[in-house]
């Protein structure tokens, strides 16, 4: 599979309408998990911000600073709305935007697309899932300690799982849409069927 980071002109509006929708749909999973979940277990942690690099693979790569700057400000309201403090949604927000796009620059050799056909390709991903966990867990582990929360390792660990699971449920997303060719040949597939 290959990455969607090819669109033409005509594809702007509507991959400015794809990036608007699976901000909604982030901000809805977001929603959905925190009210179902007991209060003691509510916040961020369920928070789907690996989502956001699907986000901003949806734009040409001129419009992703506005896209990002939206998922930002989207990521942050709803974190607040949700009941985190100002100063931690907004850096969760930052963090998880920060994290996709490293997630994305990590994907792509050299400026080229994020493939999944070699092992070098799946270190690839794990590098950008791991550094994009990182990215979120500073970012959160700072701003919590700076701010009194009590428990700032856990905070930090949580925030890095959080962020690596979420990382690693969303960017096959990225890969999907294109067929790539098969390298076993017809006696290897039926062999495995």
């Amino acid at each position: 599979p290959v990455a969607r980071d090819h669109m033409t002109e005509g594809d702007t509006v509507s991959g400015a309408a794809r990036a608007l929708l699976f901000l909604a749909m982030c901000s809805l999973l977001g929603v959905v998990v925190d009210s179902s979940t007991p209060p003691d277990a509510a916040g961020m942690g369920l928070y789907p911000l690996g989502l956001l690099a699907v986000v901003l693979l949806q734009v040409k790569k001129q419009s992703r600073p506005w896209v990002a700057v939206t998922a930002v400000v989207f990521t942050q309201l709803t974190l607040w709305q949700l009941g985190m403090s100002l100063p931690l949604s907004f850096a969760f927000a930052i963090s998880g935007v920060a994290a996709a796009w490293l997630a994305l620059l990590l994907l792509r050799p050299a400026g080229g697309t994020a493939q999944m056909r070699t092992e070098r390709d799946l270190l690839r991903v794990a590098i950008a899932v791991v550094a994009g966990g990182g990215v979120g867990a500073l970012s959160a582990g700072f701003v919590g300690a700076l701010t009194g929360v009590e428990q700032v390792m856990a905070l930090l660990l949580g925030t890095f799982v959080d962020q690596i699971a979420s990382l690693v449920l969303w960017l096959p997303w990225l890969l999907l849409d294109h067929d790539a060719p098969s390298l076993a040949r017809w006696q290897e597939r039926v062999t495995q069927w």
